[in-house]
């Protein structure tokens, strides 16, 4: 189990967005984007107001503003859902913080098995919370480090959001690249840069393969982002195959928790 330093304590801050104003705020940004339904969108203003309100008394996310939260977490992680097939497949969210993009990808596609790793025990107790509020049985969460979880369970999709350099990544998870088939990493718009760092490192294309890049923007000016999927070269292990059931958009569907 990693150690868990003391981060410093949140300064007590004004009372957080409630359920209401969160829910209107996605519903603003969701207004012209297909697939969410509105139970979704329902469960997504639940989990924001409870990270948003442990967040006055532990450091997990520095947005805090409705419309903000709404587009650089939710709209994010449903990009994610629209560009990556997670229905029927172990996924794992490295260096979760509260809960993101981990928990509304499991509200989003119930048939998604999402594990969510974190190595500050404090995070991973709040995310553990919000599991049990929201009455999530396809997502469980744990303290330890994203390398050590690979080297006793096998993964179809690693997500990384926030967690470095992509050649940092790339050097720690190298032991441990044949137990999953795929890793995405969530950057901006400058993800360009940092193949190129871990090309100079001789991480790509010897250990690493880039696969794909999805490009996107994010409305109302909240910047360029980017999806660098990648394999790890040589062949992928033998994870699981899923089912190919196509993701449900949305929904409470349950599943018993490992």
């Amino acid at each position: 189990m990693p150690e868990d330093h003391e981060e410093p304590r949140a300064r007590e801050r004004p009372p957080a967005p409630d359920v209401a104003a969160l829910r209107a705020a996605l519903g603003r940004t969701f207004a012209t984007i297909p697939g969410p339904s509105d139970e979704l969108l329902d469960r997504w203003a639940r989990h924001a107001a409870y990270v948003l309100d442990e967040g006055r008394r532990v450091n997990l996310t520095a947005i805090t503003d409705p419309d903000e939260v709404a587009v650089k977490h939710y709209l994010d992680a449903w990009r994610l859902v629209e560009l990556i097939d997670m229905a029927d497949r172990d996924v794992l969210d490295i260096g979760t913080g509260g809960g993101f993009p981990g928990i509304p990808i499991a509200l989003a596609v119930p048939s998604a098995r999402v594990t969510l790793v974190d190595g500050t025990g404090k995070k991973v107790a709040v995310v553990e919370r919000s599991i049990d509020a929201l009455s999530l049985d396809n997502a469980r969460a744990a303290w330890i480090r994203a390398e050590e979880h690979l080297r006793h369970e096998r993964v179809h999709v690693a997500i990384a959001r926030a967690v470095g350099r992509l050649s940092a990544l790339l050097q720690t998870l190298e032991p441990v690249r044949r137990n999953f088939d795929l890793l995405v990493c969530m950057k901006g718009p400058r993800f360009a840069d940092e193949i190129a760092e871990a090309e100079e490192a001789g991480l790509l294309p010897k250990v690493f393969a880039v696969d794909r890049v999805h490009e996107y923007e994010l409305p109302a000016g909240a910047g360029a982002r980017s999806l660098v999927v990648l394999k790890s070269v040589g062949g992928r292990g033998g994870a699981r195959k899923g089912r190919g059931r196509r993701a449900q958009r949305g929904g409470s569907g349950k599943r018993r928790r490992r």
